[in-house]
């Protein structure tokens, strides 16, 4: 995989990548690569090495046939319950077919990798424009090939009507929630001038916030650039659980988030966070400086 690298900075130049690109209203601009993250970000492929990574999952040419079932397999946690991200790869299902994939978005880029193990059957896409999806392309592809084995394609669902909220009355959905399937993955949803909406972290703004619409009956939704319907409805649990939220885009299955309570957030006081002030350095990844 020669065509595959991390950019630590200390490499040189690459004639052969690309550059990013970022959409404002004034139209395309350049975005270069700011993240200190190096090797949980800042790797660059090419979509013929993809396709030499994709070719070892099933003829290991690298590692072995079990490290590489192992990398696809759905972990399972010390209480007995399995989690969709594996190692390295999110196992999930699309319209009726499994799937391993993986994707990327820094600044500027998109990426998507789409894996049918049944069908061995693989797409990858690869986008230096942060307006272009990356995972509707590889879909789309896979629309094509596989629709023989798919199950029917499920018209994206009618935005509903809107209603009329006070801010008052939308404080109560304000929270973070957390994934039930994933933890690590956490939601902000706030109440900002009058309007109840996610809060989303962004590399350029540090974080943008999305509106969403109520539509009455503990709904509410959001509309895509792009024409995608996002439906939030939450639900209080019988048993005195946490309130949840179903999140659910063009009509797929609902990703279930739970508020986390009030009492587990923290808090820090400016005095707490001065404790975590100073110089910090990495030896193992000589890397640091930051403060």
């Amino acid at each position: 995989m020669a065509g595959t690298f991390v950019d630590d900075g200390g490499a040189g130049a690459r004639k052969d990548r690309v550059v990013d690109h970022g959409t404002t209203p004034r139209g395309l601009n350049v975005q270069f690569p700011s993240s200190q993250t190096f090797g949980g970000d800042n790797v660059y492929t090419s979509i013929d090495d993809l396709a030499r990574w994709d070719r070892n999952f099933s003829s290991a040419t690298v590692g072995t046939a079990a490290m590489m079932a192992r990398m696809a397999s759905r972990p399972t946690l010390a209480n007995g319950d399995t989690i969709p991200y594996a190692f390295g790869l999110r196992v999930d299902t699309y319209r009726g077919l499994r799937t391993g994939l993986r994707g990327g978005h820094p600044a500027g880029m998109q990426a998507w990798f789409m894996r049918f193990p049944d069908q061995e059957f693989t797409v990858a896409t690869l986008c230096n424009s942060d307006n272009l999806e990356a995972f509707r392309f590889s879909e789309g592809v896979a629309d094509l090939y596989l629709a023989s084995v798919m199950t029917p394609v499920s018209a994206w669902p009618a935005a509903p009507a809107a209603v009329t909220m006070k801010p008052e009355e939308l404080q109560r959905y304000s929270g973070i929630y957390r994934s039930v399937d994933d933890p690590w993955d956490r939601l902000p949803i706030e109440v900002k001038n009058g309007e109840l909406g996610e809060v989303l972290f962004d590399d350029d703004a540090d974080e943008t916030f999305f509106p969403m619409t109520p539509a009455g009956g503990d709904r509410f939704f959001e509309l895509g650039t792009t024409g995608n319907v996002g439906i939030f409805t939450f639900r209080t649990p019988a048993d005195g659980a946490p309130l949840r939220v179903e999140l659910s885009w063009n009509g797929r299955p609902a990703d279930v988030m739970e508020r986390v309570p009030d009492a587990a957030v923290w808090h820090p006081s400016p005095a707490a966070l001065l404790e975590y002030s100073g110089t910090w350095f990495n030896a193992d990844l000589d890397s640091g400086g930051f403060r």
